[in-house]
């Protein structure tokens, strides 16, 4: 499958949202949905495929191995329970002795669908005692959560796409 170039109209809509990050968001044995990753969009009427993508930051903490697990999730009205999509789930791991912190791009390409719909990422370790902190950015060996973290905005985009 190949793509057009911009130019001959490719792409053909696409909706940015930016999430401000003020406190970090702990990840536990709980699934919950990323802060700032989920989003309503309607696709454009002739688009073949709709490209999801979302940006946040991680950090290991408090342990200094994390192992946790990111799925793509879907629903049709704002009060429908999320339902996963299929073939759409990851794992993030970090086994090291040092802490460790990553900006992650994830990047989905969908069939399109007709109307409106929710997605978002949702998030949960695979041991309460691996646990890991989303939106925070640490870069010294000070304590976390002692005042002076800086936290990393999460960017969500979904683009409706006709492949040639």
């Amino acid at each position: 499958m190949t793509y057009l170039k911009e130019s001959s109209g490719s792409i053909l809509d696409e909706q940015i949202t930016s999430t401000t990050n003020s406190v970090a968001q702990t990840v536990t044995v709980s699934r919950a949905v990323i802060n700032g990753s989920q989003t309503q969009y309607t696709p454009d009427a002739t688009a073949t495929h709709v490209l999801y993508q979302c940006s946040f930051q991680w950090i290991n903490a408090p342990d200094v191995n994390t192992h946790f697990y990111v799925s793509l999730m879907e629903k049709v009205n704002a009060g429908d329970a999320w339902s996963y999509i299929a073939n759409r789930s990851w794992a993030i791991s970090v086994v090291d002795s040092a802490s460790a912190c990553s900006f992650e791009n994830i990047e989905v390409l969908l069939p399109t669908w007709s109307g409106s719909k929710y997605l978002a990422l949702y998030v949960r370790s695979h041991l309460s005692s691996t646990e890991c902190k989303l939106h925070q950015l640490k870069m010294d060996s000070s304590g976390f959560d002692v005042g002076n973290e800086n936290f990393v905005t999460t960017f969500t985009t979904c683009t409706s796409l006709r492949s040639s």
